[in-house]
């Protein structure tokens, strides 16, 4: 039975009282978070009633105001503009309107219009200065529409002191129901703003009157920029427009007006509707406020919390120490006698151990030496100063010495020029030239790796006889070079007497006479071209090719281009074309062997081009480099030839009966041509959507 360890035991004991004392921390803290939440929403919900009760009491004094002014205008029953100036532009009305407007702090102004729109008698002034009102939104509402009871208007600056103002409003009629002027009574947005001042708390809380379209008529803290805007983002928009509700508390962070429609800190809005007007009363107070007394209820109890679990940690932890001790000196005395026990066992197997790997590293070695001396390619092994110190069977026959001979040689009077340079790279694989012991020098292809043994720098170096290979590529250079020269005469002379007899040198020939004699001058094109690509390939192989540069235009070297193979191209149906303009700079290099890489392109991309089908040429320049394009309408190079595209001989069809006619050189002496002229070609190409080719030339300056 598996012993209990009792200094665990109180590790996890004092871990759980631990866990118990944050557990109910945690609890508490969101208990009283919770309740001050509650507290403060039914705090915020009885301020926004009373304001909007007492907003209800300022705009029901104003609408009495409102109607005793209107009802005292009928009284007098004005029938047209000019009467109703006559009787209400006097002083005795200027005064009643007056004493109107005095009654009630919150009302600016009182205001007769006339029809068309100028002030007749104002509170601010009288006689009345020269003020037109037509432009504003509650004249042209009362002007429009003889239904409309009172307005209340969107907050503008009035025209007589410049302050922030919303209106009420009536209209007069005749007596036959024509509009002609109207009553309107100011109310101070700074009365509000001063009020609402005075019941914030300590000026933190945001208090704001709405219209019930959400646009704003007063507000504190006093933002102008915000007057008259609507807020469809706030609590208010949401309880009274999404909710359908005329009173709730809302906790959002969502975006806010004030700060550009940016997401916000969290805050709490409490929402009224003023019962009887389309008004809305808004009362925000931010995080700080309502969670300001519970963040310090929650410190003082974070505090009280850690004291506890610190001196609960530091008790357990001495109460574990001295458990630990005696536990330790028991465990003490089992580990010894176990680990001798060990001791004698590891003993054991050491030495059996030690018998299978002598073993094994003699089979190893054996099985190494093998290796090395069946190995076909001689194998070297070198010191850091290049002393040979070890060699195969396979290079005492290469270099016809015996193995002591060849150990005490230097690595560099059997291979030549070799140097103590490259015996330092890390790889190494060249062609160099060596020397047997009767002093003959062969050719031999060289693979040089560096490693250390014991701390010492030591090299392999893997050797190959190349002899037969080069006197092989040298027979195949000289019988291509002899073959190329010895058929190119007779074909001249055969091509020659090919042409007379086209001509009619021989007189009319019968149709399947011309038909043959076509056939075979064709064919002597095709074995002339075959052999000028040999000689080509000859030349590039021996370095003997020669170039003749000079400074020609772009322009002159595509338009040749494309004159000189449209006659090939059209033997297929195919239209050779320059898209675009040409850039007008100049290339240094040698115009035939350009020509020549045009012709293999282009002919390549008209045989593989559908008939009545375009080969289009472009260039255009990136930095010092022109990219020439030829692009094909064809089927796209075959994605398993794609990697054979610039090999000699490689063809997409090599079958005796492939459709289009070619011997594969032409693309792989392009790359060559291409590359010595200090150049590039590359192509893309997307399976039955085309080739495009691009050969890039640096820009003779």
């Amino acid at each position: 039975m598996k012993r209990i360890n009792i200094s665990n035991v109180a590790i996890i004991f004092g871990l759980f009282l631990s866990l118990v004392i944050a557990l109910g921390t945690g609890i508490s803290i969101k208990v009283s978070r919770d309740k001050a939440i509650n507290d403060w929403r039914q705090q915020a919900s009885n301020i926004a009633l009373i304001l909007a009760e007492n907003t209800a009491q300022q705009m029901t004094t104003a609408y009495l105001a409102l109607d005793d002014i209107t009802e005292r205008i009928k009284a007098k029953a004005p029938n047209d503009d000019k009467t109703l100036r006559a009787l209400i532009g006097s002083e005795d009305f200027f005064q009643i309107m007056a004493a109107k407007a005095a009654n009630s702090p919150q009302i600016d102004v009182a205001t007769v219009v006339a029809q068309n729109g100028d002030v007749i008698n104002f509170t601010r002034k009288w006689p009345a200065p020269k003020i037109n009102l037509a432009e504003r939104d509650y004249f042209k509402a009362h002007h429009d529409d003889a239904k409309l009871g009172v307005l209340v208007s969107d907050p503008v600056r009035n025209k007589g002191n410049g302050k922030w103002t919303f209106y009420i409003s009536r209209r007069l009629n005749d007596t036959q129901g024509q509009f002609i002027g109207m009553v309107l009574l100011g109310i101070s947005t700074d009365y509000y703003s001063d009020f609402y001042q005075r019941v914030s708390i300590a000026g933190k809380a945001v208090i704001t009157l709405l219209r019930d379209d959400f646009t704003i008529l007063a507000r504190w803290p006093a933002t102008e920029d915000l007057l008259g805007k609507k807020n469809l983002t706030g609590s208010s928009y949401l309880i009274v427009h999404d909710q359908k509700r005329s009173d709730g508390v809302l906790i959002s962070d969502g975006p806010r007006l004030a700060n550009n429609n940016a997401s916000g800190q969290p805050r709490m809005g409490a929402v009224r509707t003023v019962k009887k007007y389309p008004l809305i009363v808004n009362y925000t107070i931010e995080e700080d406020i309502y969670l300001g007394a519970w963040r310090g209820t929650t410190r003082l109890i974070l505090t009280v919390a850690a004291g506890s679990i610190i001196a609960l940690c530091l008790a357990f932890t001495w109460l574990v120490r001295a458990l630990r001790r005696n536990e330790e000196d028991l465990l003490l005395t089992k580990r010894l006698k176990h680990e001798a026990e060990l001791a004698n066992n590891e003993k054991t197997v050491l030495l059996e151990n030690l018998s299978r790997n002598q073993q094994a590293l003699t089979d190893s070695s054996e099985h190494m030496a093998a290796i090395l001396d069946n190995a076909p390619d001689a194998i070297l092994i070198t010191d850091a100063s290049g002393l040979i110190i070890s060699c195969n069977r396979a290079a005492e026959q290469i270099f016809a010495l015996p193995a002591q001979a060849i150990n005490a040689h230097l690595i560099d009077t059997l291979i030549l020029e070799i140097g103590q340079v490259a015996l330092l790279d890390a790889k190494i694989k060249h062609e160099h030239i060596a020397k047997r012991a009767n002093e003959i020098e062969f050719p031999c292809e060289l693979s040089i790796a560096s490693f250390q043994i014991s701390g010492q720098q030591r090299q392999v170096i893997i050797l190959r006889d190349i002899s037969v290979r080069k006197k092989m590529e040298k027979a195949k250079t000289e019988f291509i070079s002899t073959v190329s020269h010895e058929l190119r005469t007779p074909l001249t002379a055969m091509r020659g007497s090919l042409g007379l007899l086209r001509g009619g040198v021989a007189g009319t020939l019968p149709k399947i006479g011309t038909d043959m004699l076509e056939m075979a001058y064709k064919n002597t094109e095709v074995l002339t071209r075959l052999i000028n690509d040999l000689l080509d390939i000859q030349k590039m192989e021996a370095g003997q090719m020669e170039f003749n540069f000079s400074v020609i235009r772009l322009d002159d070297l595509l338009d040749y281009a494309c004159k000189s193979n449209q006659a090939f191209a059209s033997q297929f149906g195919v239209n050779i074309l320059i898209d675009g303009i040409i850039p007008e700079v100049k290339l240094s290099l040698d115009e035939g062997r350009f020509q020549q890489i045009m012709a293999n392109i282009l002919s390549n991309a008209c045989k593989f081009s559908p008939a009545n089908s375009c080969v289009s040429v472009s260039a255009h320049q990136i930095d010092q480099q022109i990219c020439i394009s030829i692009r094909d309408q064809g089927q796209g190079i075959p994605l398993d030839f794609q990697d054979k595209m610039f090999q000699r001989f490689a063809q997409a069809d090599s079958s005796d009966t492939r459709k289009v006619s070619g011997t594969g050189l032409g693309l792989s002496i392009t790359r060559d041509l291409v590359t010595l002229m200090h150049g590039n070609i590359r192509y893309e190409t997307s399976v039955g959507q085309g080739t495009c080719f691009f050969i890039s030339f640096p820009i003779a300056t």
